[in-house]
């Protein structure tokens, strides 16, 4: 009786580990194949330890019609699937394959793999923005690097219109299109020049663990040569993790995502605000 108990435990862990191997990559661990089996193990320990007994899902793939409850069964969700930035390959990368293995719907699943894959996308596209173009003609702008300019033009406060943040980025950039967008450091100036904002470098200044942001610009992804700048309307805090929800409005990456605060660079509050 003792050694067929032993054999099923035995079948069992082997069975999940394989399931969460199937979907993470052995390189990231950076350990040689041997090892591989050891690290298995320790995976299948880690998510065993989560609390899985509550069932989350949310009401739409859209988070913005999302309570906050709901922003937090993402995160939870986020961390059962064994979500993980690999330094080296500048992705997010996951461990399970299915929403059924952890007691999570398909929709939550999937809005997780959707926002964060919106990242990784911009992340891994170095060459998007390399080829530039030599002409204004607005027929040719959804070839520009504009998403410093796309992200001032939505801002929740004193926003210019897009035509307008294009005069003043070719005021205050001529070369902008050639050399790639607007520099990082010029950035906060860019924006001053229609509303006066600071410069973060930390969400130190959110004093809640779920907090709403009226659109307001970030920085990140310094792949590119002047980073990929969007724009942030919630942060959430989940135990030590923060995780950050922003629209893209630029023409070469358009769409919504997701990032973990310590892949942002910088942000930019309103002064005025409180958060």
């Amino acid at each position: 009786m003792m050694k067929s108990i032993i054999l099923k435990l035995a079948l069992y862990a082997f069975v999940i580990s394989t399931s969460f191997v199937s979907c993470g990559n052995d390189e990231f661990f950076g350990f040689e194949d041997e090892n591989n089996s050891w690290i298995n193990k320790l995976e299948v320990i880690r998510q065993e330890k989560q609390d899985m007994s509550d069932y989350l899902t949310v009401s739409s793939f859209n988070p913005e019609e999302w309570s906050d409850s709901e922003f937090m069964a993402f995160s939870a969700a986020a961390e059962r699937m064994g979500l993980r930035y690999s330094e080296t390959k500048k992705q997010y990368e996951f461990e399970v394959c299915k929403g059924s293995d952890i007691n999570i719907s398909d929709t939550l699943f999937n809005v997780v793999n959707n926002l964060f894959g919106h990242s990784n996308m911009i992340m891994s596209s170095k060459d998007t923005q390399k080829k530039r173009i030599k002409t204004n003609n607005r027929e040719m702008w959804w070839k520009l690097p504009n998403c410093g300019p796309a992200a001032v033009a939505h801002m929740g406060l004193c926003a210019p219109s897009y035509s307008t943040a294009i005069e003043k980025c070719n005021e205050m950039f001529p070369n902008w299109i050639q050399n790639g967008g607007i520099p990082r450091d010029s950035l906060v100036d860019y924006i001053r020049e229609f509303v006066y904002v600071t410069r973060y470098h930390s969400m130190f200044f959110c004093h809640s663990n779920v907090v709403t942001l009226n659109n307001v610009v970030m920085f990140f992804c310094p792949q590119y040569p002047n980073g990929h700048i969007v724009n942030v309307y919630k942060y959430i805090k989940w135990g030590s993790v923060g995780t950050l929800y922003y629209h893209d409005y630029s023409s070469t990456t358009l769409g919504d995502g997701t990032i973990l605060e310590s892949q942002m660079l910088d942000i930019y509050p309103f002064l005025y605000s409180s958060y």
